[in-house]
């Protein structure tokens, strides 16, 4: 490895390092076999599901066309046994100054790359520009943005080791992976093989394109039904406030309704929905309740039962399930029944 150079491109220049890290001049590169590193930017890397051996290549491309119609960059892929990651060089790789150099290169490469070579485990790595997710050789997320933006998007990341664009470490992992022949670092900027020849890809843009209109149609359909039951259910949500407010209007009938809900609330604790469930649980078939009065200050409650016993029972089944202590407040005998009144004072 003494005759390798290696070329890094960085704020518009070149920098060369020897395999000892050591800068050297740009005279001296002649006759070495050249290494370069570009910065991410160059490129934009996507992860995909495909696992074929054949044609490779050209199923990539036609992959990046269903999400990318409108980019006719070069594309291209990235071995992985998880699904091939791929990549199109963006239209600023024109812009290189002395691409000669990139012509001349052994190996073009990315610090993004490197570290996606050497990821053992869950990893997030950000870059100057790019930011991106891996689970070992697999990757999960890549965008254009720092680790905020990634974090954002992929939620929690505490538990992933972080990496970056450190310029002598990914130097250094470079020359350990360029002697393995490592080929998940291994880019290529033009297509120096084959012309990529839209008539041959016809028949998979074709089946691509019916699949797309397929999942489009079967969205819109999908998007209508949803329509039609939202709009359901915004009926009866209407039809409740309406029957709450009548014909008042408020910015926030919901917020109303809970707060008039919690208007109800007593210091004892007692919600509405548990005094209701009290009232039918503790029922006896010969009681019969009448009315329920319920404010801040006390439950009242009057009805009437076939005698003094029954009364009794009913009482006492209804102050165990709320643990509180209501009393009769009077009793009357109508036409063979016995009416009463229960009260329960809420200020006590």
């Amino acid at each position: 490895m003494n005759n390798m150079i290696i070329a890094v491109y960085k704020d518009d220049n070149w920098d060369f390092y020897n395999n000892k890290l050591e800068k050297v001049a740009g005279n001296s590169i002649h006759d070495k076999k050249i290494y370069a590193i570009l910065p991410d930017q160059y490129f934009y890397f996507f992860q995909t599901d495909i696992l074929a051996k054949r044609n490779i290549k050209k199923t990539v491309r036609a992959y990046a066309k269903t999400i990318f119609p409108e980019d006719d960059n070069f594309v291209s892929y990235i071995p992985n046994s998880n699904g091939i990651i791929g990549y199109i060089v963006t239209d600023s790789i024109k812009t290189i100054k002395r691409p000669e150099l990139l012509d001349a290169a052994v190996l073009i490469t990315t610090p993004f790359l490197i570290q996606y070579a050497t990821a053992k485990t869950q990893s997030v790595y950000t870059g100057q520009t790019t930011a991106a997710v891996m689970n070992e050789k697999k990757l999960i997320c890549y965008i254009k943005g720092n680790y905020e933006d990634i974090e954002r998007r992929f939620g929690d990341l505490s538990g992933y080791r972080r990496t970056d664009d450190e310029l002598m470490r990914n130097i250094n992992d470079l020359t350990n992976l360029a002697g393995k022949h490592n080929k998940t670092i291994r880019l290529s900027i033009s297509d120096k093989e084959t012309d990529f020849d839209l008539l041959k890809l016809f028949p998979i843009i074709t089946i691509a394109a019916v699949v797309v209109i397929a999942i489009v149609l079967g969205q819109i359909f999908r998007y209508e039904s949803v329509k039609k039951n939202l709009s359901l259910s915004q009926n009866r949500i209407d039809l409740v406030y309406k029957k709450a407010f009548g014909n008042k209007k408020y910015q926030d009938p919901y917020g109303i309704l809970l707060y008039k809900a919690r208007q109800c609330e007593t210091q004892k604790g007692i919600k509405p929905i548990n005094i209701i469930y009290a009232l039918s649980k503790a029922k006896k078939s010969d009681t019969r309740i009448d009315s329920v009065i319920y404010d801040k200050t006390a439950i009242r409650i009057q009805g009437n039962a076939a005698n003094y016993n029954s009364l009794l029972s009913y009482l006492s089944g209804f102050n165990k399930i709320l643990h509180i202590k209501a009393k009769i407040r009077n009793t009357k005998s109508v036409q063979g029944r016995l009416k009463f009144s229960i009260i329960y004072n809420l200020m006590q």
